[in-house]
């Protein structure tokens, strides 16, 4: 027999001032003007914490279940009224509140972590339960808490280290594939969730674990069956720009090869995908999926080499069998001679920039840095012809300083756009990002 903890005994209420109280009971009664009150008390901080979490007992009369309509008849009140009814109007707002409170007061007493773990915990209850209905509206309204408390820095970065993405992926599935009306909301609600875990790095691991647990197939279902214009909005996000910005790291690459042939066949199997508004970005993306993983199966056949090439002459060997620059530590040459003349051509005024500009090496695996690599590789030798016609042209447009350029494959949005540009840009460019604008300077293919 469970004993209810002391803080939601309603005989707590008694000891709010007098007018308070009168609000807070007139809520727990039902009344959605009341009840909003509160909210609005609690957000505004006009009762101090301690006064404030006695509306805890309220709060957890609103959140009860058991007035709340199921099944047919929750579907016939929402699809013949204007506004949903009250019992579910409450619940929404007593939710807010007690997000507000966990942020004002200290009734929670534990770290953002506390909170993640608590919320995935509650989520892997949802996805455990039987009934579609409840099952939906439970998964609804813990997104709807987790999108209100998002909105403070660090959730998102708990959420990620408590393991949030694949009860998230597997809620927005459960959500896009049920009938129940509710479920709109949470779909809703899961995305923009999923696009906060996307702002904190590194993109491309959260990215990774996403495709693997089944986002791909999310977004398929959702194109076909979700008419909300903000979903639509979210997944059109997701495979217009995230997906083909990150396919440039090993770690997305490799999910994509285990996971998007699944996916491939999935969305060839249901009916009105290929008639989507997603249907054409999304073959855009099948075909730079292909393309990655080509470079992948390839650059694994010849055992994954690093970056190990001359900075100066592009020979490759053995990365022991090179000497570093003790200056910027990122830069390598096959022979001393090389090292002197790349010192004189461009170096000297690269290796400072380098030097402060460590993200790249410090950020990524060696794996990650070797498929970078041999992306460019592959990258630079198949746009060759495009970038030594512009770089004659450079050296055409300044005949007194002929070498003073370098190529710049920018891969912010997926594909790699190439360009020639004065050295003198060097120091204004962000060389640290080397995964989005990777650089070959002079007549030499620059290894960064």
């Amino acid at each position: 027999m469970s004993t209810i903890h002391k803080a939601l005994l309603f005989q707590n209420t008694l000891r709010l001032p007098l007018s308070t109280r009168r609000i807070a009971l007139a809520a727990a009664k039902g009344s959605l003007q009341d009840a909003s009150a509160m909210l609005a008390m609690i957000q505004s901080q006009s009762l101090a914490p301690p006064e404030a979490e006695l509306f805890l007992p309220v709060l957890y009369v609103l959140l009860d279940p058991s007035p709340i309509p199921e099944g047919d008849a929750l579907e016939r009140i929402i699809t013949t009224e204007t506004f949903p009814p009250s019992s579910i109007s409450c619940a929404a707002v007593a939710l807010d509140a007690l997000r507000a409170l966990i942020m004002v007061s200290s009734i929670w007493g534990g770290s953002y972590g506390d909170l993640a773990s608590m919320v995935i915990k509650h989520i892997s209850i949802g996805l455990a339960c039987r009934e579609p209905y409840k099952r939906a509206m439970l998964l609804t309204f813990v997104l709807h808490f987790s999108r209100k408390a998002d909105v403070h820095e660090g959730f998102s970065s708990a959420l990620i280290s408590s393991g949030i993405i694949e009860p998230l992926i597997s809620t927005l599935d459960s959500l896009t594939n049920t009938t129940e009306h509710i479920a709109q909301t949470g779909v809703s609600r899961g995305f923009k969730i999923l696009r906060a875990c996307l702002q904190v790095e590194p993109i491309h691991l959260t990215v990774a674990k996403a495709v693997r647990a089944g986002l791909l197939r999310v977004i398929i279902s959702c194109a076909v069956k979700s008419p909300q214009e903000d979903v639509r909005s979210e997944f059109n996000w997701l495979v217009i720009t995230v997906l083909p910005r990150t396919l440039v790291f090993h770690a997305v690459v490799v999910a994509m090869r285990d996971c998007f042939g699944d996916a491939r066949a999935a969305a060839a199997q249901i009916d009105g995908f290929s008639t989507t508004d997603l249907f054409p970005s999304w073959n855009a993306l099948g075909d730079l999926v292909d393309y990655r993983i080509g470079v992948l199966n390839s650059w694994e056949s010849t055992g994954m080499p690093g970056p190990s090439a001359c900075n100066h002459c592009g020979n490759t060997k053995a990365i022991k069998e090179f000497k570093r620059c003790a200056g910027c530590e990122r830069t390598y040459y096959c022979s001393s001679e090389c090292q002197r003349i790349d010192w004189r051509v461009s170096h000297r005024a690269a290796c400072p920039i380098l030097s402060h500009n460590s993200f790249f090496n410090k950020s990524f695996t060696r794996r990650e840095r070797g498929f970078i690599h041999a992306l460019i590789d592959a990258d630079h030798a198949r746009l060759r012809f495009q970038t030594c016609f512009d770089s004659v042209c450079f050296m055409h447009s300044h005949p007194e300083t002929p070498l003073t350029f370098f190529v710049q494959l920018d891969y912010t949005n997926g594909r790699p756009v190439p360009s020639v540009l004065s050295t003198s840009n060097l120091a204004k460019r962000p060389l640290f990002q080397i995964h989005a604008i990777v650089v070959g300077r002079g007549p030499y293919l620059c290894r960064y």
